[in-house]
C-alpha cells in the first residue's frame, strides 16, 4: 500500500536530487509556506517568491543536510527557514520605501502569535495527510460516513438516509476512523507509515 512520502523520505529524495520530490515538496508545504506569508502582511506575489525562496533554501542544503529529529523537529527546521525569508523580504521591503518615510526602523512585525499560526497550520497539514492514508485503508462508506457526519457536521437522519446505514453505524464509523486518524498522526509524527488491511462497518 502506497501513503504520502514522509519528511524524512522526502528529505531523502530532495538530497539525490529528484524532480518529483521538488514537486512533491511545493505541493506538501505550499500551504504552510504561504499562509505564514500572509499572516506576517505579504502579499499573494510575495508570498509565491518566499515558496520559491524556500525551496532554493532547501536546494542549496540539500546535499549535505542531514536531518535528526532528535535535535529538532522537522517542521522547527522549517519554520526557521521560513522565517528568516519573510524576515528578509519584509527588510527588502522596507528598504524600497522612500528615505523619506517616518518610521521605518519599526516597519518589521513583531512576532504575534506567528509560531502559533504555524503549529496551527502544521498540525491542518497532518490531518489532511492523515486523512489521506486513512481513505486509502478504510472501507470507502466507513470514510463517507466520517467525513459527512464528522467532518462536514451533516445531520445524523440525513447521512444515515444517504448512505442507507443506522445512526448506530454512523456512529460507529466515526469511532473507528477517529481512532485510525490518533494511529496514523502518530505515524507521521515518528516518520514511520506502516501498512494495513481495509476496515469495514
Amino acid at each position: 500500500m502506497k501513503y504520502p512520502t514522509t519528511s524524512k523520505t522526502l528529505l531523502g529524495k530532495l538530497q539525490s536530487g529528484d524532480a518529483i520530490s521538488w514537486d512533491e515538496f511545493y505541493r506538501r508545504y505550499r500551504g504552510i509556506v504561504v499562509a505564514a506569508g500572509k499572516f506576517k502582511g505579504l502579499s499573494d506575489a510575495e508570498c509565491e517568491d518566499l515558496m520559491q525562496e524556500v525551496m532554493i533554501r532547501f536546494f542549496k542544503n540539500a546535499s549535505t543536510f542531514v536531518f535528526d529529529p532528535s535535535i529538532a523537529r522537522f517542521r522547527t527546521y522549517l519554520g526557521k527557514i521560513v522565517t528568516g525569508k519573510i524576515y528578509d523580504t519584509l527588510k527588502s521591503r522596507r528598504n524600497h520605501l522612500p528615505i523619506t518615510e517616518p518610521g521605518l526602523e519599526n516597519t518589521l512585525p513583531a512576532d504575534d502569535g506567528f509560531e502559533q499560526r504555524f503549529e496551527q497550520e502544521w498540525q491542518k497539514l497532518m490531518l489532511e495527510e492523515a486523512e489521506t492514508r486513512l481513505k486509502l485503508k478504510i472501507d470507502a462508506r466507513t470514510f463517507l460516513a466520517y467525513q459527512l457526519f464528522a467532518v462536514q457536521n451533516r445531520p445524523l437522519d440525513e447521512v444515515a438516509a444517504g448512505l442507507k446505514l443506522t445512526a448506530n453505524q454512523i456512529y460507529l464509523a466515526k469511532s473507528r476512523c477517529i481512532k485510525h486518524l490518533r494511529i496514523i498522526v502518530k505515524e507521521l509524527k515518528d516518520g514511520e507509515p506502516q501498512g494495513g488491511t481495509g476496515d469495514e462497518i
